[in-house]
Order: structure tokens, then C-alpha cells, then sequence
């Protein structure tokens, strides 16, 4: 767990001094503010003692000052003996009207989320709630801090319960508008900042949001969506995101068949996404809700939980397809990464499996590769440094970090670089088993498609650059590849001490191999540098010390060049998803084999 600690460093470029180590989300440094501050996974502060939470307070306090959003600030200070209490200006008169205990545990909520201890907050605010159901100082303290734990979908809900009791709070319009934002709900986000203007033309928050708001939807890259499990044909497949305004439903993105058949769109009625037929999008789109499938009710498409539980229209009756729905949500550009196994004896690990990077399905902060039946995957040992495959089962026993497999690579080979690693172990019977020939058959797409990282936002002028991945053993820091700008200067990795994504100078890069983890910039806790939605709410390091940037980040994900128009050119006609068969020629060149000593 990371703290608002930092270590003083000398700096390396400048002379002045720089912090080793960036105020981690979920500190005081950084949990003053709900609007504004992207926080998708944030840090949970250790429930320590109320001594050891208050001296962390005054570490980032320049970083809170820059950080502050409207729905915390503005705070009235009333002092009971010898201890003080924080509450809201614009909550005393939701305050006023509270039961003297609850007005304690409602006190103590802000204040347990402050200092970063989020989980008791989230169960002070709750006890608020059930003695007090409409209060909504406590709907949007939990909603708070719900958000700052990665839980953005239930921190939506609350927040949507608090709009509606509170209509013409200006700060909950906006906050809920921020939230729609992390959830890439563009559209609808746009729409809460425009309403919280309506009330107050002059909100900074309000402005800035809408401003974010306008800039994603015209420079992020568009989404694809694959569906899987239903017993209509048509619907199995991708579904790639149309976000001009004719295409727009409820004043939300709709997606569409690569064959441009079906479509899936937002039922503002129901709160639901439904699917229906092309032909049936004038109808849908002047109000009537036709649909053949739909999800459950409240839940997003892009949800990092992979939304399954979708009804289906037998042609007589509604059918629950337990595991029908989402099997993966990607990039246009950069496209998700198949890798597909051959050469061994259990003929259902002989599949393509497909790259997740959401949260839910990480192992040990890496992305996994699931098969299309979702029974099998591939993760990343970090204890053995190989690559394995196991039963999709087990993934919380090995999220755990326990080891649970039956098949292994050899130590240290990569699944994705140009030469796809053969040799590797099989469990049987009698032991583990060499398979010399068993291995990672190709990668779709080519390895030499490399993803490129756009950042925005940051007042150095070198880290406002496009990057390039970078996956050879001279470049990799911590067994993950690297992201180097074009002109070589500076380079994005994973920093494995804090679980995040670091920004730094090139000079740095042999330390950060070594284990330092200089930095002049550092994305939120645990976020994914590639994620659907672009990671923004990055920290910089100034000579004041690190400075809260809340629009800076990740401006787009794209392609090299070159690789994206040899792809675009061979593409099939209406598939916008490229494939390794549409680039040229694959110059490879065969690393020396790895150690193909059997796994633990």
C-alpha cells in the first residue's frame, strides 16, 4: 500500500530536488476532491492510528491545494472539546436536519475519507443512509469514496440518487458529469456539465469538465465491443463504436456490427443497453425501444467487469443467458492482442486466446489472454518469470499469488515479440513434460504492431509527445515493456514498487531497470496506460514538489505508422479491426533460446 511518503532524491536534470516516490490516491494528498480528479484505481490508506493519519496530512498539502474540487471545499469548522469536525458549507442545511448521532457518523465519514481511509468511510456513510435514506451529504461522500477505490459504476449510482434529490446543486451535477467521464460516457457527461452551467455559468469545474467532455469525444479512439454467448449468430461478434451525433441514441454512443447489420444501443427508459437490427434504427432512435437482446438494468457496456447476463428473444418469450454478453472491450487502434497455442496434448488449450487489461482480470498488475470459451487463461508468473496456463477458475487463487498451472513457457520468453516462443511445458501424468514444439503459434495483431501512447497536458514540453513501445530485452523495465518518445528523450514504465505508470528522462533508464523509479510524471495507482477509456488526472513534478494535473494524461492510443497503413490497406472492406494477415511481409529475427527449465 502506498503512501502520501515521499523520499527526497537529487535530481537529475536541473539540480533541484526530486521525489522518488508521487502521493499515492487515496492519501491526504490526494482525496480532498471527488470533482475534477480522475481517480480510477486509487490507493486505500491503511486503517492506522489517528496519530499516524494526521501526520501524513501536511506531506501533499500543496498537491490537495491543487488537487481541491468544489464538493470538498468550502468547509466550516465547529469544535467539540478538544476534537474539531468538517462540515460542508453547502451540506449544513442537510446537516441541520440530521439525528445528533447520525450528524456524528456523517462527520466522521468526510473525515475517514480525508484521510484516505476509504472502506470505513464507505460503512459510516451507509450507516447515514439507513438511518437517513435521502441524506445527501452521505449519498455523495460515498460516492466519493467508492470512486477513489475503483468502484465507478456504484459511485455513479450514488451520485445519480443525489442529483435527483438535490437537482440544483451545481457540485453534484459536476461531479456526476466526472464520473461519466472515467466511465467514457462522453455523451452523457457532457450533458450533467451542461446542466450544472444552466444553474451556474461561471462553475470553474462545470467548464473545465465540459472542455474534457468536447476534447474526448473528438480525439479519443473509438471503442469495440465483442459479444459472445447468444443464440443468434449476428450477435456473437464486434461491435465497433459510432459517436457522431446521426448515429447517437438518448444522446449516447451506440455500437455497430462490423457487417453493419445490428447495432447496441442505451434505453434511457429502462436504463438498460439493448441490441436490435439496422433496419430498426429510425425507430429506435425516435423513441420506440425495439430489441432482441438487452442487459441487466444499470449496468455499463464498457463495465471493466464484462457485463454478462443478457436476455434473449426466443420468438416467443424473454431467455436469461447467464453467460451471454461481453467477452472483451478494446481499441479500434491500438487493437486488443490474440495469441494462439498449439502442440498440446489437452486439445481445448490449443485456442486463440484473447488479451483483458481490465482490473478485474489482471495478475499482479498484467494483463491476461482468455480463451473464447472463457475456461482457459495465460498470466504472468511474476515468482517463476514465465508465462502459464491454467483454468479460468483459479484466477482468484492466483490473483492470491499462489501458482496454479499445467502448462508453462520457458523462463523469461515474452508471448508477444516477433518470435513466438516454442518449447514449452506440458503437466501430465507422470510429471512435467517438454513439448519442443508446442508453444505460441502467432500473435494476432503482428508483434511489429507497436501501440503508441499520446500525452497531453504536462508543463514539460518533452512529455507532451507521442511514445512508441518498446519490447526488446535492452528497453523492458520490470519484465513489462517500455513506451520511448519519438525523439528519444524521455520514456513511460511501469513502476512496480507503486503500481503505476511513470513518466521519466531516458538517462533514467538504466536505474529504472536496476530498480529506481525516478520520475518527472506518474499516472493514478494501478491504472491501465492502454485502458478503453484515455487515463488522465496524471501528477508532474515541479520545483514546488508534485503538482496535481486533473486533464493531463493519456491524450490518444494509436499505431505506428507505417504498420497502421499497411494494416488499413489490406483490411477487408467494413472490418475496422486490423489482423496480422493485412501487413506486409514479417522480417523476424530469432532470439537466443531461453532456459527451458521446468516450472515450479
Amino acid at each position: 500500500v502506498a503512501s502520501a511518503r515521499c523520499t527526497l532524491r537529487t535530481h537529475a536534470l536541473g539540480g533541484g530536488p526530486m521525489w522518488r516516490s508521487l502521493p499515492a490516491h487515496g492519501s491526504a494528498a490526494d482525496t480532498t476532491s471527488s470533482i475534477g480528479a480522475r481517480v480510477p484505481v486509487p490507493c486505500v490508506a491503511p486503517e492506522g492510528g489517528e496519530k499516524q493519519q494526521r501526520q501524513r496530512v501536511p506531506v501533499g498539502e500543496k498537491v490537495a491545494k491543487a488537487a481541491r474540487g468544489p464538493a470538498h471545499s468550502g468547509t466550516a469548522v465547529t469544535k467539540r472539546g478538544s476534537s474539531s469536525t468538517l462540515v460542508k458549507k453547502r451540506d449544513l442545511k442537510h446537516f441541520a436536519a440530521l439525528a445528533p448521532d447520525v450528524r456524528i457518523l456523517l462527520q466522521r465519514g468526510h473525515q475517514r475519507r480525508k484521510l484516505g481511509k476509504h472502506l470505513s468511510a464507505i460503512q459510516d456513510f451507509s450507516d447515514v443512509l439507513k438511518k437517513a435514506p435521502k441524506c445527501v451529504p452521505a449519498l455523495a461522500g460515498r460516492a466519493a469514496a467508492k470512486r477513489c477505490i475503483g468502484e465507478v459504476e456504484a459511485a455513479l449510482v450514488d451520485y445519480s440518487n443525489a442529483v435527483a434529490l438535490d437537482p440544483k446543486d451545481v457540485d453534484l451535477q459536476a461531479a456526476a458529469g466526472f464520473v461519466k467521464l472515467d466511465l467514457g460516457l462522453y455523451r452523457r457527461a457532457r450533458a450533467d456539465f451542461e446542466a450544472a452551467l444552466r444553474l451556474d455559468a461561471s462553475s470553474r469545474h462545470a467548464i473545465r469538465g465540459k472542455r474534457a467532455a468536447l476534447r474526448l469525444l473528438h480525439d479519443s479512439p473509438l471503442r469495440v465491443v465483442t459479444l459472445r454467448g447468444f443464440k443468434r449468430p449476428r450477435m456473437n461478434g464486434n461491435f465497433v463504436e459510432r459517436r457522431r451525433s446521426q448515429y447517437a441514441i438518448n444522446d449516447s454512443e451506440t455500437y455497430w456490427s462490423t457487417d453493419g447489420d445490428c447495432l447496441l444501443y442505451w434505453c434511457s427508459k429502462e436504463r438498460r443497453w439493448k441490441g436490435c437490427r439496422a433496419d430498426d434504427f429510425p425507430k429506435v432512435q425516435s423513441g420506440t425501444a425495439v430489441c432482441f437482446i438487452g442487459a441487466a438494468s444499470r449496468k455499463h457496456l464498457l463495465s471493466s467487469s464484462m457485463l454478462k447476463g443478457w436476455h434473449e428473444w426466443d420468438g416467443k418469450d424473454w431467455s436469461l443467458r447467464p453467460n451471454a454478453g461481453v467477452s472483451s472491450v478494446g481499441l479500434v487502434t491500438p487493437p486488443l492482442r490474440a495469441v494462439t497455442l498449439v502442440g498440446f496434448s489437452r486439445r481445448g488449450m490449443n485456442a486463440v486466446y484473447m488479451e483483458r487489461r481490465q482490473k478485474p482480470y489482471q495478475v499482479g498488475g498484467r494483463e491476461t489472454f482468455w480463451s473464447a470459451c472463457e475456461k482457459y487463461i495465460l498470466y504472468w508468473c511474476a515468482n517463476d518469470q514465465r508465462w502459464k496456463a491454467s483454468t479460468s477458475s483459479h484466477l482468484e487463487k492466483i490473483q492470491s499469488g499462489k501458482s496454479s498451472c499445467f502448462m508453462s513457457a520457458p523462463i523469461g520468453a515474452d508471448i508477444l515479440s516477433s518470435g513466438p516462443p516454442r518449447g514449452w511445458h506440458e503437466w501430465s501424468e507422470s510429471g512435467w513434460v517438454l513439448r519442443k514444439d508446442a508453444g505460441v503459434l502467432k500473435t494476432e495483431p503482428s508483434p511489429l504492431l507497436l501501440r503508441t501512447v499520446t500525452l497531453r497536458g504536462f508543463l514539460r514540453d518533452g512529455l507532451n509527445a507521442t511514445f512508441e513501445e518498446r519490447r526488446s530485452a535492452d528497453f523492458v523495465v520490470n519484465k513489462r515493456e517500455i513506451f520511448m518518445s519519438s525523439d528519444g528523450s524521455h520514456f513511460i514504465f511501469w513502476c512496480m514498487n507503486e503500481s503505476r505508470w511513470k513518466a521519466s528522462d531516458t538517462r533514467h533508464l538504466r536505474g529504472a531497470q536496476e530498480g529506481e523509479s525516478k520520475s518527472f510524471a506518474g499516472a493514478p495507482l494501478g491504472a491501465d496506460l492502454l485502458a478503453p477509456t484515455p487515463l488522465i488526472g496524471w501528477h508532474e513534478w515541479t520545483k514546488g514538489g508534485w503538482a496535481f494535473r486533473a486533464t493531463a494524461g493519456v491524450a490518444t492510443l494509436g499505431c505506428g505508422q507505417a504498420a497502421r497503413a499497411a494494416s488499413a490497406q489490406a483490411q477487408p472492406r467494413g472490418d475496422t479491426t486490423p489482423t496480422a494477415s493485412s501487413l506486409a511481409k514479417d522480417v523476424r529475427k530469432l532470439q537466443p533460446p531461453p532456459d527451458i527449465a521446468p516450472p515450479s
